[in-house]
């Protein structure tokens, strides 16, 4: 830092004579005297995953409705690509979002895409293909990912036991869908419930305490 003998004031700039009396200065100047703010380059600004992807996206929103309009047809599938094209972009923005939690980014997936075939499945003429296969097989796959990564990571109870629980009170949809006589293939909902059923038993009684613990801290019983 400066300093002026004269005027017995230190000076934070780079100045060679002092501002007041304008005789000579003694010491030395550093960048943390600077009374300035230190900013640095500005990078050049790198496109986002959700950037990119909501671009190829709306891409293929106009190539579909401009193929579907040139090349002659009785229908506009154009509106179901589109259905679809919005699924695969909820699900990939969902998925980079809870990337850190597989758990939870699995149920999530599991419900965001169980229900867009729901929906896919009533606008093309509601064939109950969603509910007879679709759900169960979504629900099943997302039990076997979520206890295999409960023990490949070797998780904490308290990092898996409430997800667990949710997906077993998913796969137990199915089984009340087949009650309802709503389902007309049931296989795949009783292998479904099934499955769900024995981990839930095995959860309530190898990990009984840890069932417990999580429902009143979540529940605030």
């Amino acid at each position: 830092m400066l300093y002026c003998e004269k005027c017995k004031i230190t000076i934070r700039t780079d100045h060679k004579r002092c501002p007041l009396c304008h005789g000579g200065l003694s010491g030395t100047t550093s960048i943390e005297d600077s009374i300035f703010p230190d900013i640095p380059p500005l990078k050049k600004r790198q496109l986002s995953f959700f950037s990119m992807l909501t671009f190829c996206c709306v891409l293929a929103f106009i190539f579909s409705y401009v193929i579907n309009n040139i090349i002659p047809s009785q229908s506009k599938w154009f509106i179901y690509m589109i259905g679809g094209i919005c699924l695969v972009w909820i699900v990939l923005v969902w998925g980079k979002s809870k990337w850190k939690n597989l758990l939870k980014n699995t149920i999530g997936q599991m419900i965001i895409i169980g229900f867009g075939v729901g929906i896919c499945d009533v606008f093309i003429g509601w064939k109950g293909w969603s509910i007879d296969y679709a759900w169960p097989i979504l629900i099943f796959l997302s039990l076997i990912i979520n206890v295999f990564i409960t023990w490949v990571k070797r998780l904490e109870a308290s990092d898996y036991m409430i997800y667990l629980l949710m997906n077993c009170i998913f796969g137990l949809i199915p089984m009340l869908l087949v009650q309802l006589n709503v389902v007309k293939f049931v296989l795949p909902s009783i292998i479904c419930s099934g499955f769900a059923m024995i981990l839930f038993a095995g959860l309530l009684i190898f990990r009984w305490e840890q069932v417990a613990l999580e429902l009143v801290k979540k529940f605030h019983m």
